[in-house]
């Protein structure tokens, strides 16, 4: 799978000159990309780790936490890091949460961009270099790369997934071997399914016993116990709880998906012609190499999420590093395979695609509801917020309010329907709505004395992204009366 692990100066990838290139590139896109995308990717990042880091504290009581807490399900090793931080930034004098988040955000793209380098300085040799520098490139410059380091269990089980594959070739690194898997445990508990796939791969074809393997799978569970006694307040294991209520299916009902989602989101969210190409990478990479590790855990993975009803693109997240060796690994053949000019047109498509999402990515929020907060952060009088429903962006599923980013100064109205606005005679408010619902009634909403003011996105990218990973539903659009003065 990967090249001889030798003992080699990260000085000698440096030298490369095309390392030099690659950190003038990705530089700047991941400082934007930390300073602009504020908010939560998917919803659990907040909730699960920012809100019970809060409750850590003894900011947030147990009765505005998610569900997750009542049953006790969620590891504690996360928030219980997070309220460290949070702490921190307060004893500093940082009491600003935008400037809090700023600071978790930044640390997930340091431990994504310091694990890719480690991993490449342990693969390195003189005969690989340019496959290192170019797996390199794909991991840093792909265009939803940078928007997934973050703060979040995904980005996290992620690299150590992708540093315990790498120490797996070393037989000196058992301990290291150990403490990799414990944490990886207990980060995203669904990854002891990858744990189990290389302990089977390790002893039906390695032909080697992995035991740190195993001491990792009952330290994850010691490690558990005790982040979980400073998350709930009492000896508790939140896996067996998440083991017991996912095998027995007694948890929430979230939906159920097809099978085929994860094929067809990935191409949508991706972008169909990067999507198609990520599929076909893995598809090509598992059928030529059905005997290495990576296949295994690919497979094994998607099977298993393939299978179970809830399905998420974010459940793939921990396998986001594998994803550069495959593209490499096709890539590689079809330089070979194909004529020079198919392979130049098909590589030239891909990376002007990638380089016009990647460019957008790094001046865009990961989601409206905290975009629309910041905005109305920054107006200078007291606020009365009109909103219609599931557009509150203090509460945007209206069963759970964020406490991390509530604000005591802003008097928040539900506006049931529409039609409803006429009733309201407050000269100076704001309006929060979606980008779908001011289009299709724009012209009354004129005729209120409403306009518009800002939005989390930019209303002509939702418009033409083709449905990519925007629309209208989701772009929230803060509007105001024509006498409100900022």
């Amino acid at each position: 799978m990967f090249a001889v692990i030798k003992s080699m100066s990260i000085t000698k990838v440096y030298k490369q000159p095309l390392f030099s290139w690659l950190i003038l590139l990705a530089l700047p896109v991941y400082i934007l990309t930390v300073l602009n995308n504020i908010g939560y990717f998917y919803a659990d990042e907040h909730y699960q780790i920012i809100e019970f880091a809060l409750h850590i504290l003894g900011k947030v009581p147990d009765q505005l936490l998610a569900w997750e807490y009542k049953y006790g399900l969620r590891n504690g090793v996360l928030p219980l890091i997070a309220s460290g931080l949070i702490y921190l930034c307060e004893v500093a004098g940082i009491d600003n949460p935008f400037s809090q988040a700023l600071l978790l955000r930044a640390i997930g793209a340091i431990v994504f961009v310091t694990t890719t380098i480690y991993v490449a300085v342990k693969n390195y040799s003189p005969a690989n270099k340019t496959q290192t520098i170019g797996i390199m490139g794909l991991t840093w410059l792909l265009w939803f790369m940078p928007m997934l380091a973050r703060f979040s269990s995904e980005n996290f089980a992620a690299c150590l997934l992708v540093i315990l594959v790498t120490l797996l070739e070393n037989k000196k690194t058992r301990w290291y071997i150990l403490t990799v898997t414990a944490v990886l445990i207990c980060i995203r508990y669904q990854t002891i399914i990858v744990v189990l796939t290389i302990w089977l791969h390790s002893w039906l074809i390695v032909r080697k016993n992995v035991w740190p393997l195993i001491a990792g799978v009952f330290a994850a569970l010691i490690v558990d116990v005790i982040a979980g006694y400073f998350l709930y307040h009492k000896a508790i294991c939140p896996f067996f709880n998440y083991a017991l209520m996912t095998i027995g299916g007694t948890g929430p009902n979230f939906g159920e998906q097809p099978f085929y989602f994860y094929i067809t989101n990935v191409c949508k969210l991706a972008g169909y012609p990067l999507g198609i190409t990520i599929w076909i990478a893995c598809a090509y990479y598992i059928i030529t190499k059905p005997k290495d590790l990576i296949s295994w855990i690919t497979v094994v993975f998607l099977l298993v999420h393939t299978v179970m009803p809830h399905k998420e693109i974010r459940f793939l997240f921990p396998l986001i590093l594998l994803l550069p060796y495959m593209l490499w690994h096709l890539f590689y053949k079809a330089y070979f395979y194909l004529t020079k000019k198919v392979f130049a047109f098909l590589i030239f498509t891909i990376a002007i695609f990638n380089l016009a999402l990647l460019i957008c990515n790094c001046f865009l929020p990961a989601c409206s509801p905290v975009a629309l907060i910041n905005m109305i952060n920054k107006q200078t009088m007291p606020q009365h917020l009109l909103y219609l429903p599931y557009c509150n962006p203090y509460n945007p599923f209206e069963s759970l309010p964020m406490q991390f980013y509530a604000n005591s100064g802003v008097q928040k109205i539900k506006i049931n329907q529409m039609a409803d606005m006429a009733l309201q005679t407050k000269s100076n408010c704001l309006l929060s709505i979606t980008q779908t619902q001011y289009e299709n009634n724009a012209g009354f909403l004129k005729a209120m004395g409403f306009k518009r003011y800002d939005s989390a996105y930019p209303v002509m990218l939702v418009k033409y992204n083709c449905g990519i990973w925007l629309h209208g539903d989701n772009n929230l659009m803060l509007l105001k009366k024509s006498d409100y003065n900022k």
